[in-house]
């Protein structure tokens, strides 16, 4: 399981892929305007492709950091680590036109080093990118390639921490191919120069820095519990002044251990509780170990919160959809409920049985204390799986007229969002939790 965010104003923020463009276009239009005047325009267009698939991988080096000015920007730090993948794969097909359709100014293509260099930054891209896009749930990993696909996950990421070594390479490459054009224009020269810095910086800003610049509050582990063979319910007991938090985001939690790394789970808790509540799913082999092994006392450091999962914008008629685990961000908004809520909400929660649902009774205490607040517990093994026409035939209002919120399986997330548009839900009234970002 991994990152669980969304837009916490309830907007699609748009204005960071806004800036990509722009930078994107006018970066192309200087090369266009100081084109030498022997060069032919479909070779040099392939020229434009090499720099813009440096500008591209700079572009997704920036995203891989965690940054709160970028996180408003993208509309949550799922959105940001999408569009993190989205512009490193923009970025290699542009260097794969840059490298058959490249006008050289009348030199030897290339040469022997600034070949090699283009080799080893074009194929080590691909074969990153290859293998971030295969997930262990995606479909692209069954056949051949499930073995890539379940590689653990600590180890592809270390490998995937090499991408800013590939790139840095493509530039380098850059450098030694661009010479005609950057040597006659200072203006080129500078901006491609300006560009690769800005990509070195968040590299290295990521793997060096960025830890010490997190924001981290000291916790200690309280009460331990086990409701069911795979769900863990840690309470985290501030040894300072508690984090404070929107209900409904995340944090990066590390139990104390080195043979434990940062993982990302949702507060359960809350707005004013002091204690830190996560819900932890038993799923990989990390998560199972600490299902088994974790126990009271141990030292924590929580980082975040980071987030933006938030119904308080949304309109007076809202569903919202919690599978299995997913529950956790709601429980944090209903658990800080009072008597301003003005929502209209059903909320279905689905689950295989009765022993897989914690929260449930509380879920069902709060719907008494909130009238407005209707619960339909859904129970697959013996009602079979909820299906967004169900919630449909449930609600019974104008599709026109409903704010929708999901949280749960990522494949789940994906085809109930396209049935819903179908049926008339407007896609910018659909918001749902990226698990996987892998």
């Amino acid at each position: 399981m991994s990152l669980r965010i969304w837009n916490i104003s309830n907007q699609r923020s748009f204005y960071g892929l806004l800036i990509g463009a722009i930078i994107t276009v006018v970066y192309a239009l200087l090369w266009l305007f100081e084109r030498p005047t022997d060069a032919p325009i479909g070779g040099y267009i392939g020229l434009i492709s090499g720099v813009e698939a440096v500008q591209f991988w700079s572009w997704s080096l920036v995203l891989a950091t965690v940054l709160p000015f970028q996180e408003a920007a993208f509309g949550g730090l799922d959105r940001q680590a999408i569009w993190h993948r989205r512009t490193a794969l923009i970025g290699w097909v542009l260097a794969f036109v840059h490298s058959f359709t490249t006008w050289h100014g009348g030199r030897t293509p290339y040469g022997p080093l600034a070949n090699t260099l283009g080799n080893i930054g074009l194929y080590g891209l691909l074969a990153l990118i290859v293998w971030a896009l295969l997930s262990p749930t995606s479909r692209f990993a069954r056949g051949p390639l499930g073995w890539l696909a379940r590689i653990p996950y600590d180890f592809w990421r270390s490998v995937h921490r090499l991408t800013g070594v590939f790139v840095i390479i493509a530039m380098v490459h850059g450098f030694l191919d661009f010479p005609p054009v950057l040597q006659q224009s200072p203006l080129l020269n500078i901006t491609y120069l300006l560009i690769c810095g800005v990509g070195v910086a968040a590299f290295l800003y990521r793997e060096l820095l960025m830890r010490y610049f997190l924001p981290r509050t000291e916790y200690s582990v309280g009460v331990v519990e086990r409701p069911d063979a795979r769900t863990l319910l840690v309470d985290l007991e501030p040894r300072g002044e508690p984090l404070a938090f929107v209900p409904g985001q995340f944090v990066y939690v590390n139990f104390g251990s080195d043979s434990w790394r940062p993982h990302p789970f949702t507060v359960a808790s809350g707005s004013s509780a002091s204690r830190l509540q996560v819900a932890i799913r038993a799923s990989g082999n990390e998560t199972r170990r600490l299902y088994d092994a974790l126990q009271p006392g141990v030292t924590t450091i929580v980082a975040g919160p980071h987030g933006r999962f938030d119904y308080r914008r949304g309109g007076a008629r809202q569903v919202w959809i919690a599978a299995g685990i997913g529950v956790t961000p709601f429980m944090s908004w209903i658990r800080s409920l009072d008597s301003s809520f003005d929502r209209e909400v059903d909320f279905f929660y689905t689950v295989p049985n009765e022993q897989e649902a914690p929260f449930v009774e509380e879920i069902q205490e709060a719907a008494v204390q909130q009238p407005s607040l209707r619960v339909h517990l859904v129970l697959s093994e013996r009602e079979g799986h909820l299906t967004p026409d169900d919630v449909v035939e449930v609600v019974q209002r104008p599709l026109d007229e409903v704010w929708i919120y999901m949280c749960g399986p990522s494949q789940m997330m994906q085809t109930f969002e396209r049935r819903f548009r179908q049926l008339g839900v407007a896609r910018s009234r659909i918001f749902w939790e990226h698990f996987e970002l892998r």
